[in-house]
């Protein structure tokens, strides 16, 4: 069996550059990707007018991390 390392970091990032390139995300100023101590990971959204939003992605996949961060996208 093949195992793939899936860096969320990396993958946070590449989400971020494809979404500036959309109308739905040219608001967003960063998109951060961090592990808590107590195993919780998360990736908090921030807008240019200061809006915050944390998504929990902990347990997800690649692609379940992109499809909740998606989904917590604030239009």
């Amino acid at each position: 069996m093949l195992y793939f390392y899936e860096n969320k970091a990396i993958i946070t990032q590449a989400l971020f550059n494809a979404l500036k390139t959309t109308a739905e995300g040219v608001n967003i100023a960063e998109m951060n990707y961090q592990q808590l101590t107590n195993g919780d990971e998360l990736v908090t959204i921030i807008y240019d007018n200061g809006y915050r939003n944390t998504i929990n992605v902990s347990a997800d996949s690649g692609v379940a991390l992109m499809r909740d961060v998606l989904r917590g996208i604030v239009l």
